[in-house]
């Protein structure tokens, strides 16, 4: 049963009143790392993926999750998957209408995959440098803030950047979750993952997230602990994995080229552990890869045949 998100409702209704009424309702600080005694905020530094898209995706977990309320839901949506297949330039807009799958991920899966294994954002927008807006907009969640950064940008002993034109600047996305008392943007770096204060913030962009049911992300996906083996392997080769719920499952082979060399398996899996054997009968040596493959998941291995 999907849960109501009264709580992701309730932040939804702060941007439905003016400027002026909105200015004067907002709190004197606030910070999605401590709301209610939760922390809903979510760590993800780039590791070859850029800035971009990490701030983005860190916002727009944490907006699930706040959606959802559901502070220790874990998402673990692929940055690589977004690296890969947008060829927009906008981040944003690639989320809501490609979506994202989750972690596990791998290039040789491509980038039209199903609805089913897609998490999409409902709607994405950009807020202009105003900052009694930001501010409503980050009371819905996290948003991605860009501030104008010099290269080797770092911050003072206080932990405070103040963002500044300059020669060798550019226009810098990071993770911005609150603000303080004092009038300082909290950010995170997604450089460096550290979380530092800002003054000034360019402008600002959103997701918004839908309302999933915490059971259709944390039992995401139901197969697990794929394995190969012997590999390398000279005759007969067998693979393993886990359902943790009734599934339907193929296997297929394919050559390096890409081509499918045979079926393994395409039908429906109970519970529990399963194996599966092959003869390789006359396939010549040389690298293969074994595809498994539900409505929900997707993994390759590489077999090494001698």
């Amino acid at each position: 049963m999907k849960k109501l998100c009264l709580f992701g409702i309730m932040m939804l209704s702060f941007l439905s009143t003016s400027i002026a009424q909105v200015k004067d309702s907002l709190p004197s600080e606030w910070d999605w790392r401590d709301v209610n005694g939760y922390n809903w905020t979510v760590h993800r530094s780039a590791q070859e993926v850029s800035g971009d898209i990490v701030a983005h995706l860190n916002a727009f977990e944490s907006r699930i999750k706040i959606v959802n309320d559901s502070p220790d839901m874990s998402i673990g949506l692929s940055a690589r998957f977004i690296d890969f297949c947008d060829t927009s330039n906008n981040t944003a807009q690639f989320i809501v209408e490609n979506g994202v799958p989750d972690g596990s991920w791998q290039r040789s899966d491509g980038c039209n995959l199903p609805d089913s294994m897609l998490v999409k954002a409902t709607n994405w927008g950009i807020d202009p440098k105003v900052d009694s807006i930001i501010k409503s907009r980050i009371m819905e969640g996290p948003v991605v803030c860009y501030i104008v950064a010099k290269k080797g940008f770092s911050c003072d002993k206080d932990g405070i950047y103040i963002s500044v034109m300059g020669k060798k600047t550019l226009f810098h996305a990071v993770y911005c979750c609150g603000w303080t008392s004092s009038g300082s943007w909290i950010c995170r770096d997604s450089w460096m993952g550290n979380y530092f204060y800002c003054c000034s913030i360019e402008w600002a962009t959103w997701l918004s997230a839908p309302c999933m049911g915490v059971e259709e992300l944390v039992t995401y996906p139901k197969i697990s602990n794929f394995v190969i083996f012997p590999n390398p392997s000279c005759s007969v080769v067998s693979l393993s994995f886990y359902l943790s719920g009734a599934e339907k499952v193929s296997v297929n082979m394919y050559d390096i080229a890409g081509r499918e060399v045979c079926c393994l398996a395409n039908k429906l899996f109970q519970v529990g552990n399963h194996k599966i054997t092959y003869n390789r009968s006359n396939l010549p040596p040389g690298i293969y890869f074994l595809k498994l493959k539900s409505d929900k998941f997707i993994d390759t291995k590489k077999l090494i045949l001698l």
